[in-house]
């Protein structure tokens, strides 16, 4: 029995959990015009399939264990015909294209292959090709393509292909890979050290990146999807390329900095990770050789706002390189190992991945015959978002930009949003690139026309028009000047004038003054609902500092919060409540303090309007509680607003 390798395991699962379907299909169409013989390519076809062993690879599962099982070639039908098409419609035609390119394969009862050859004229046809994942991946062409050149050229002449043997077969690279990493029990294996890094790594990562999307996602995903194309021109190549040699990084480097902090700024929060493919040809011997070899690797980055665009590229070297070191864990492993909550509606772990590789050639050279690849999709989306881009060289070696595709889940996403997703990251790249030392939380994924309308919306020119208004005590003053005697506010049994009040809050604010407190400073209340917060309110606008509402209900992690974040010049409380601030710090005023009757209530002088009036913190349910500022000429708007006509 040959157990399947650590990347076939992979989809081996994806193909228990889905049945039948295109999801993991590699399609391959090309245009062949001239004299070509089709009986020489289907001969050539086959032998390519007898050379490369996982082309004609079935995986049945004995008591629930899956298997690799080669069979021969007399058993390995890759549904080989030649069909003539010659004036079907083109409607017809590229169904039938597709029905192939969109086979879903049984992978335990037939090969992951199958080609077919339709004929649209005489010197013309379609060779169309598609490989299950599992059998094959992009850097399988090339040498599958060589091998039918080779191949075919042989059937021409009547013979067979007489290549070299392979330097190893996929079965036996499965066996090596298996003795290389060891077992996960064996906690001197090389599997387990890599696992102990990504145990370290992914810690506390919960493997769910939130992204805006068109619509919600449904229960389930159907993976349908479609591609748009990325073109990016030279000179910003150019530029990556110059921040690459600076920073001692790769383009690959580069972007995936700028993809990160996108994904930051869409999804609201530091933490974002996304998926990176690797070969996993590291050994010579693979390099010719048709199979699944590639992983994923998940590269974690903290986009902290304190960051400058330098120093998040340094962050996503290192990380980069820490994980290359540790890319044979396999993906389905860390999985595992972070144990995040599955669901059906989006792919577990990741659900974004960056692709970065030279261009690859899919060249077939026959002899008196064109070949031109055709584009094609299977019209499927393995994951969220996948960026597949790599730079671009002319024949004389000079950069001709960065390009590629970008395919997406058609259920939750349209082609219009995809395209103003590419056109931030390139943004973004573009004012990473142009100053590496500008903080992250400069950079703008946002338009012109986006700015200009969410300026309208948010009535931004308000900003602009001259400040102005009342302040608090400047109200309050007026209101007690005219009615001096009339009851100001009332508490339970007892009430205050105008007069009492603007006197007993005159005195605390001067015995505020007199220990420190400033305009402009924050003081924090911790008071029950009572007058003496009124009082204590009132005391503190009148010095033009700004007061931090306590609630005395809340659990002392909430308080020290709020005085830490906050930092407040005093805290004005009661002698009951002074415990609750102890150990912070921060200067204790009791707001029923004796010296109140010897502080002089002579008025003090009216403070700017526009200065803080109190700064109100959130609830945290979502997050960090973050404090909001409100000015005083705000609050008096919001009492002349409303006030009855």
């Amino acid at each position: 029995m040959i157990p399947l390798s650590f990347a076939q395991r992979r989809l081996w699962f994806v193909h228990q959990l889905e049945g039948l379907s295109a999801t993991y299909n590699i399609p391959l169409v090309l245009r062949l015009t001239g004299g070509l013989d089709d009986r020489a390519l289907g001969a050539a076809v086959a032998d390519v399939v007898g050379r490369h062993e996982s082309l004609r690879t079935v995986f049945p599962a004995v008591d629930g264990v899956p298997e690799q099982r080669v069979l021969d070639m007399d058993g390995a039908d890759f549904g080989w015909d030649v069909v003539d098409a010659s004036g079907w419609p083109k409607d017809a035609l590229d169904d039938a294209v597709a029905r192939v390119t969109g086979y879903a394969f049984d992978l335990a009862a037939e090969i992951p292959f199958r080609a077919r050859l339709f004929r649209v004229a005489a010197d013309e046809h379609l060779l169309v090709l598609v490989m299950h994942h599992i059998a094959s991946d992009g850097l399988s062409i090339p040498p599958f393509l060589r091998d039918v050149e080779q191949a075919y050229g042989a059937r021409l002449a009547g013979q067979a292909p007489g290549w070299a043997p392979l330097p190893l077969r996929y079965t036996e690279h499965t066996l090596r890979q298996r003795e290389a990493l060891g077992s996960e029990d064996d906690p001197g294996s090389v599997l387990s050290r890599q696992l102990r890094f990504w145990d370290r790594t992914l810690s506390g990562y919960e493997g769910r990146l939130e992204l805006p999307t068109d619509r919600p996602y449904p229960a389930v995903a159907d993976h349908q999807g479609a591609r748009i194309p990325v073109e990016w021109p030279a000179s910003l190549q150019e530029q990556v390329r110059r921040v690459a040699r600076e920073h001692r990084s790769t383009g690959f480097m580069v972007v995936s900095a700028a993809l990160a902090l996108l994904l930051s700024k869409l999804s609201g929060g530091p933490d974002v990770a996304f998926g990176v493919p690797t070969t996993g040809r590291r050994d010579a011997d693979l390099a010719g050789l048709v199979g699944f070899f590639a992983n994923t690797l998940v590269l974690r980055a903290d986009v902290s706002e304190r960051l400058t665009c330098g120093e998040l590229l340094r962050q996503v070297r290192d990380r980069t390189l820490d994980a290359s070191a540790h890319q044979d864990a396999p993906f389905d492993t860390l999985v595992d190992l972070v144990n995040p909550a599955r669901s059906a509606a989006h792919h577990a772990l990741v659900q974004v991945m960056l692709g970065w590789q030279n261009h690859i050639t899919a060249e077939l050279d026959l002899p008196g015959v064109r070949a031109e690849t055709v584009p094609t999709s299977s019209r499927q989306a393995r994951m969220d978002l996948t960026f597949a881009l790599g730079e671009r060289y002319t024949g004389s070696g000079e950069p001709a930009g960065i390009g590629g595709v970008v395919e997406y889940r058609t259920d939750v996403y349209d082609a219009a949003t995809i395209e103003t997703l590419v056109d931030r990251l390139r943004r973004v790249l573009s004012a990473m690139v142009a100053d590496m030392d500008r903080p992250v939380a400069s950079v703008d994924v946002l338009d012109d026309d986006e700015r200009a309308r969410l300026d309208e919306l948010g009535r931004r020119s308000v900003l602009a028009e001259a400040a102005g208004g009342t302040s608090v005590p400047e109200l309050f003053a007026a209101r007690a000047a005219r009615r001096p005697d009339a009851v100001a506010l009332t508490f339970r049994d007892r009430s205050w004038t105008y007069r009492e009040l603007d006197e007993a809050s005159t005195r605390l604010a001067r015995l505020l003054e007199g220990r420190g407190v400033a305009a402009g400073d924050a003081v924090a209340l911790l008071l029950p609902r009572s007058a003496e917060t009124v009082v204590a309110v009132l005391a503190v606008l009148k010095l033009g500092a700004m007061y931090v509402p306590v609630d005395v209900k809340h659990p002392d992690e909430r308080v020290a919060f709020v005085l830490g974040d906050a930092a407040p010049k005093a805290v004005l409380t009661t002698a009951g409540l002074a415990h609750r601030v102890e150990g912070t710090g921060v200067p204790v005023v009791d707001v029923a303090d004796p010296g109140l009757s010897g502080e002089s209530a002579a008025a003090l002088p009216f403070p700017d309007a526009e200065r803080v009036a109190y700064i109100i913190y959130t609830s945290g349910t979502t997050g960090r509680p973050k404090g909001v500022a409100v000015s005083q000429a705000s609050v008096t708007r919001l009492f002349t607003s409303t006030a009855p006509g």
